[in-house]
């Protein structure tokens, strides 16, 4: 059995990060679970009905402040981040390996644009591997765009450059949306399913740039 380690290596990075979110929104239902029970108990021990009321609703507001909103959106937000960031490694790795496999001079580092721009140009038309998925670029594309309004307008669609694309993808029930209640009003809100989705279709993307570039699979006889 032959295992192709290059392969085997970026592939895993992406495997690893989607144990990594399965298991991080475990974490945070088992979290919820366990502060609604200590919640009560502290309740429990206030013998004063009136100012057991008043200690229940700052404890239901802060409550569905933090498990509603702020504790889904820092856990989402930084995993996009996160998965883009791995993503933008994988294809440099990529990119650089198929240069030399390729024994050319040129870098993908040369041409116009972020990461995923300069990858399908040089990809496509310096390296000549043809038959991706237009689509699949797109997503990621709209990956990229989700990633930067989080990091450069902490998740503001309204301060985003890309607000129009941004509104369209929040169109195509994806598990992204546009908040519209008092406390996240124009913030993009992501749920678990499009970080799933997201990881998945990187993982599409990396697997077709691997069969087309003529790597073959992680084990062969």
């Amino acid at each position: 059995m032959k295992i192709n380690f290059f392969r085997a290596e970026l592939t895993s990075i992406i495997n690893n990060l989607s144990a990594y979110l399965g298991k991080m929104e475990i974490q945070l239902d088992e979290m919820q679970i366990k502060e609604k029970e200590e919640i009560k108990k502290y309740l429990d021990t206030i013998d004063d009905d009136e100012e057991r009321y008043a200690e229940h609703q700052l404890a239901e507001e802060a409550f569905s402040y933090n498990y509603e909103i702020m504790f889904p959106r820092s856990l989402r937000y930084s995993y996009i981040i996160l998965l883009f960031l791995n993503l933008e490694s994988i294809l440099s790795k990529f990119c650089s390996a198929v240069r030399e496999k390729n024994n050319t001079d040129l870098t993908a580092n040369l041409l116009k644009g972020d990461i995923v721009d300069r990858s399908k140009v040089y990809l496509k038309r310096i390296i000549k591997i043809d038959g991706i998925d237009d689509n699949k670029w797109i997503n990621i594309e709209d990956l990229s765009k989700v990633r930067n309004c989080i990091v450069h307008t902490a998740g503001r669609i309204d301060l985003s450059n890309n607000k129009d694309r941004l509104k369209q993808i929040a169109s195509q029930n994806i598990g992204l949306s546009i908040g519209d209640s008092d406390l996240n009003e124009g913030y993009i809100v992501l749920n678990s399913e499009y970080c799933k989705t997201m990881t998945k279709q990187v993982r599409e993307l990396v697997d077709e740039l691997f069969d087309k570039a003529g790597y073959g699979p992680i084990f062969s006889k």
